[in-house]
């Protein structure tokens, strides 16, 4: 991976920088990415029970050109006789900018005023930059908390730790509600490159899909779930290898709500060349309004998102680790009961575990956990549910639209209920290797 950056704009109203258990901090306004270090005897009454940062008029753009080059390799000769070509992944121009939308509050990559800077405004999904920021990015009341944390819970043995027993984490949690922001880029695919050569901006002819990525929402869930991400050091063996070391381990709690959108469309099409930003139409592209998803991955303290490496070419494994004992292995099956009960029911006992009888939509009768463990429990949504009337109206669901902004495919809505993760594997297999 390359990444070649030009200034573009950080503008950051900081509000008070608060350190968790201080006696006390004095309040600075900060602006253009600029900090302003605490005197030693502000640092004196810090206990180091976390940092909490809260900003406003939030904005961050990047120059339209910059970028980030996930590079490719030449396939290996088995891989080439299959067909397989060399792929190269280009985003230019990141933006975390103000989700407002009226008169005066978009822009496209180029500059307003330009020929193809201007889109339309009364519609979020429009315009892939705000000319604002966010303007509560994070609030004093409701701030981003940086920390090292011990919580209780059930370890990888199923023994439950409490007290001085307890591990320690290192977590940054999100605020639970945010105005809205757009998040943007545009990209590149190109297909048959034949080098590395970053003066040689020409594709040599390489087939090249350029697009544009558009999110307009806040890093919660419509209820208030925020993003969480936790690292930390994995007990001493597991359920599922008791032999297994330590190891680095990631816990991380995904939450997002707001409108998406994906487009190629361009208003003209003389602009293909490397490199060049496109006019992108602002109307063409594939909708998901009304997202709503929460996916917990990994679970404090039995299952963690772990990386190794895999062979000598490169490729990795991204691993989250079991809670199920494998095949064959001898486990204490109190523990592993333990593990199950917290997962599912939140209770490490079992007794929030009481089940009982449902009938479902096709007639068959089922048990159903009465009270589920609701943070392990994700959910993703595309759309929203409650008016079945309005299942496939024009701002709500999946859909297409095309250069003319007409609505050519509607999906309608649809959902993923109850996802819990019980174990993954993903092993990348590069064809540079084949």
């Amino acid at each position: 991976m390359r990444i070649y950056l030009v200034p573009g704009r950080f503008l950051s109203c900081l509000g008070p920088l608060l350190l968790l258990g201080a006696a006390s901090v004095a309040s600075a306004s900060l602006s253009s990415g600029n900090m302003t270090p605490l005197a030693e005897d502000e640092m004196a009454g810090v206990t180091g029970a976390g940092l909490a940062i809260a900003a406003h008029n939030f904005r961050f753009q990047a120059a339209p050109t910059s970028y980030i080059w996930v590079t490719g390799r030449q396939p290996g000769p088995a891989a080439a006789a299959a067909g397989w070509q060399r792929g190269d992944l280009f985003y230019y121009g990141t933006a975390w900018t103000g989700g407002q939308t009226g008169a005066g509050t978009g822009t496209t990559f180029h500059q307003p005023g330009m020929a193809g800077g201007s889109c339309d405004q009364s519609e979020a999904l429009r315009c892939p930059i705000g000319v604002q920021g966010v303007p509560s990015f994070a609030s004093v009341m409701n701030p981003y908390v940086f920390r090292v944390y011990e919580y209780p819970g059930v370890d990888y043995q199923g023994t439950f730790r409490e007290g001085s027993d307890m591990p320690s984490v290192m977590e940054l949690i999100g605020p639970s509600k945010t105005d809205n922001w757009r998040w943007s880029f545009w990209g590149e695919i190109e297909v048959g490159r034949t080098g590395n050569d970053l003066t040689n901006r020409s594709h040599d002819g390489a087939g090249l899909l350029k697009s544009q990525t558009l999110i307009h929402g806040s890093p919660t869930t419509k209820d208030g779930k925020p993003a969480v991400i936790r690292y930390l050091r994995t007990q001493q063996g597991t359920m599922a290898d008791p032999s297994q070391n330590g190891s680095f381990g990631i816990i991380y709690e995904s939450a997002l709500s707001g409108d998406f959108r994906f487009s190629v469309g361009q208003n003209t099409d003389d602009r293909d060349g490397k490199g060049i930003v496109p006019f992108f139409n602002d109307s063409e592209g594939f909708y998901f309004h009304d997202v709503d998803a929460y996916i917990p991955i990994g679970r404090m303290h039995y299952q963690t998102l772990q990386i190794e490496p895999s062979g000598t070419t490169g490729d990795f494994i991204l691993r989250l680790t079991p809670i199920a004992p494998q095949s064959g292995q001898s486990q204490d099956m109190l523990a592993f009961r333990m593990i199950y009960n917290e997962f599912y029911c939140g209770s490490a006992n079992g007794a929030d575990c009481a089940t009982q009888t449902i009938t479902t939509a096709d007639g068959n009768s089922v048990s159903k956990i009465s009270n589920p463990n609701l943070e392990t429990q994700g959910y993703i949504r595309w759309g929203d549910f409650s008016d079945p009337n309005r299942f496939t109206a024009r701002d709500n669901g999946i859909s297409f639209r095309n250069n003319a902004d007409v609505v050519t495919q509607h999906l309608g809505v649809s959902r993923i209920e109850g996802l819990r993760i019980q174990s993954m594997t993903l092993t990348t297999l590069g064809a540079g290797g084949l």
